[in-house]
């Protein structure tokens, strides 16, 4: 639609443009001629070498000494115009008269040459439909700045067949300086077409990219959910055998069991919970001043001393010999270090390798935990961060969680006025750094 309203404005603009200088032009024109003020040396030498060229014609036999009489008429007849040119002072007074800053340029062509022997037979000296420029500097004519298309007579000898063209230098560039405006609405409303079609595009993007996270938040949390239910079903109707409530060993592991699901459940649930507090941002820090080195380094004891056997961990700290303390809600920190100590061990495919580095830098600590894991692709370290994204997508648990364990430690450092960051590559490991201010 904008480019059919350009074009015919164009259009448009073109055809109101030739008529105001066209019809004009093509008057003042004839005016001269018919005055007099124009050609009338160029008619006296056409009309004289036309009459030589009739007294000599009579003289020649051959139809190719006749040919080649005409060719040479033409040429010379060519030649003699060029020198009884009017056309450059009619244009330039034309456009002074008219106030016009460029003059035009023009081209006389011709179509058609020929001498009158008799009233019946003409030698043709020239014909042809495309014709040929013998007069002017325009380059480039066509029907749109045709001024005049004339077959003249001169004095019963001599029958011309011509055009004249005329045009304003740089015509269409002035054209499309009057359409600026219409120029400019155009690009504006395409413009806005396509910032609107990316806007909605981008944001079917997002609601499909939140379905889609909802679908697997709900896949993973019913599959989550009845793991424990299903143990503790299991544990419970186990309980009610005879034989086991008499064995105190048996009922004792199957109570154990049901303590561990139990609390397991209750985690679940506390996520869930966290999560609406976190978004209302009613969750409230009970913020204590500690030493940041000594309880990084009991919480590390406390993480080894809760894995399970059959995963072995290595863990390698590197702390700054600093004493600065730094104020946190123990329960909240800890949990956002667990939280990353627990990836880098479930995301990796064999032992777990993680060193824990501290460093001070001006009025701030970096905590950097690093694994060699599986690492991540840049796609998902975009997304890391945000609530219910898991990089292994879909009904799969081979990796246990709901995706929102590192939505809190985010939550959580940046409540404490802190930035986190993560740096990864695909096969070789993560690096999560923490920023924090000292207080």
């Amino acid at each position: 639609m904008q480019y059919f309203l350009v074009y015919n404005t164009y259009e448009l603009k073109d055809k109101e443009f030739i008529f105001d200088y066209r019809y004009p032009l093509f008057e003042a024109y004839e005016s001269c001629i018919q005055k007099g003020v124009m050609y009338n040396e160029a008619f006296v030498m056409i009309d004289t070498m036309a009459a030589k060229f009739k007294a000599m014609s009579d003289t020649i036999c051959s139809r190719s000494s006749r040919q080649h009489h005409e060719k040479l008429f033409f040429t010379n007849l060519v030649k003699n115009l060029q020198k009884y040119d009017d056309l450059d002072a009619f244009f330039n007074e034309y456009a002074e008269n008219n106030n016009m800053v460029q003059a035009f340029e023009y081209a006389i062509v011709v179509r058609h040459l020929g001498i009158l022997l008799n009233d019946t037979i003409e030698a043709v000296a020239y014909d042809n439909p495309e014709g040929m420029k013998i007069l002017g500097n325009l380059q480039t004519y066509n029907t749109s700045n045709k001024i005049v298309d004339a077959r003249n007579a001169i004095k019963d000898y001599c029958l011309l067949d011509y055009a004249l063209y005329a045009d304003i230098p740089q015509r269409q560039f002035m054209l499309w300086q009057q359409m600026s405006g219409i120029l400019a609405l155009s690009v504006l409303s395409i413009a806005i077409t396509l910032l609107t079609f990316v806007y909605t595009i981008r944001n079917w993007l997002k609601q499909q990219k939140l379905s889609d996270m909802k679908s697997d938040f709900i896949n993973n949390i019913s599959h989550e959910l009845k793991t424990p239910l299903a143990t503790i079903a299991v544990a419970s109707k186990s309980l009610q055998n005879e034989k086991i409530r008499n064995n105190r060993s048996m009922t004792d592991d199957l109570l154990e069991v049901n303590s561990r699901q139990t609390k397991r459940l209750q985690k679940l649930i506390d996520q869930v919970l966290d999560l609406k507090m976190w978004e209302k941002g009613t969750l409230q820090l009970d913020k204590v001043a500690v030493n940041l080195n000594e309880f990084l380094e009991n919480l590390i004891n406390d993480f080894k001393l809760r894995m399970e056997e059959d995963k072995k961990v290595n863990i390698e700290i590197n702390f700054a010999d600093f004493n600065d303390k730094i104020n946190i809600d123990k329960f909240h920190f800890t949990t956002a270090i667990y939280n990353l100590l627990d990836n880098a061990v479930k995301y990796s495919e064999e032992k777990a390798s993680i060193r824990i580095r501290s460093s001070r830098l001006n009025n701030k600590v970096n905590i950097e935990v690093s694994d060699k894991g599986i690492g991540m692709n840049r796609r998902t370290q975009q997304y890391i961060f945000e609530k219910f994204y898991r990089g292994q997508q879909g009904n799969i648990h081979t990796i246990k969680g709901l995706g929102l364990g590192l939505y809190f430690v985010k939550k959580s450092i940046e409540a404490h006025g802190g930035v986190i960051s993560v740096k990864s590559q695909k096969g070789r490991g993560s690096t999560f750094t923490i920023i924090l201010p000292i207080d």
